[in-house]
This record gives structure tokens, C-alpha cells and sequence, in this order.
């Protein structure tokens, strides 16, 4: 889909009619985001599930990192806070933890997962002067 073709079908009419290009912009925007990396520790942890849980996880985790390598690892990395929660990797490891069959236990739950995950998120917006190009013929004729 072209960016006039998601200009057409996202943003309202009321937006379009301003022929405001930073609105518009603004509007298709919403929601929208991108992974980046974000490296994490220890304290990230505590103050992402708060500091009951995040201590709980954390020495879950270390009690795993005996007979788990992954485990193993991510304490290592956790310690030097470059537990990269933007990698797809670590973001599938975190997803395992959450699952945890071979773990034998969950040392997330899903919700705690996705609050660790989100950390790597940023906005991503679209930028005004590609939606003017989209909505503006080379003549400047409105095209929406």
C-alpha cells in the first residue's frame, strides 16, 4: 500500500480537509513504532516489574543459570547491562522465559514479558515532508 493509499484510509476526512500536511502526518503516526536496541540491567528489571518481583525474577533467573545456559547467560549480560531487549534474540528469550517448557517453569508471565519488551520501543513516526509529496502533485494540486 502507498503512502497516499494509507493517507486515504487512516486518516479522517475532517484531518484531510485542513490540507494540513503536519497534521496529517501527525495522525498517521499514531501507534506506530519501531524495535531499537535498548540495552538493560539489573535495575531496569526492578523498576520495570517493581522491586518484589523484579528481585524475585532476577534470583529465579540466577538459580537457573546453573543447570540453563541461556539463563546462565542472561545473568551474565543482565550484571553488565547489555541485555539487549531490542535483539531479536534476547526479545525470544524473553518470550521463552515467559513459556518456559524446557525451563520448567515460567519466570514471566506474559504481561511482565511485554512490559520488558516495550523498553525497546520508540515512535516511529512519518515524516512531514513525505506526506506533503504524497498529498501534493509536483504542479502543488491537492491530491487526497
Amino acid at each position: 500500500m502507498s503512502l497516499i493509499d494509507d493517507i486515504r484510509a487512516k486518516v479522517p476526512r475532517a484531518i484531510l480537509d485542513t490540507r494540513n500536511t503536519y497534521a496529517i502526518a501527525a495522525e498517521l503516526s499514531k501507534g506506530r513504532t519501531v524495535i531499537v536496541p535498548r540495552p538493560i540491567g539489573n535495575g531496569t528489571v526492578l523498576e520495570t516489574l517493581g522491586a518484589t518481583r523484579g528481585a524475585q525474577v532476577l534470583s529465579n533467573l540466577a538459580k537457573l543459570g546453573g543447570s540453563d545456559p541461556r539463563c546462565l547467560v542472561a545473568v551474565k549480560m543482565l550484571d553488565s547491562a547489555t541485555f539487549d531487549v531490542g535483539s531479536a534474540t534476547t526479545r525470544t528469550t524473553i518470550d521463552e522465559m515467559a513459556i518456559a517448557p524446557a525451563l520448567g517453569t515460567a519466570l514471566l508471565t506474559t504481561a511482565e514479558a511485554a512490559a520488558l519488551k516495550a523498553l525497546a520501543l520508540a515512535p516511529d513516526p512519518i515524516p512531514e515532508f513525505d506526506v506533503r509529496r504524497a498529498c501534493k502533485a509536483d504542479d502543488g494540486t491537492w491530491i487526497p
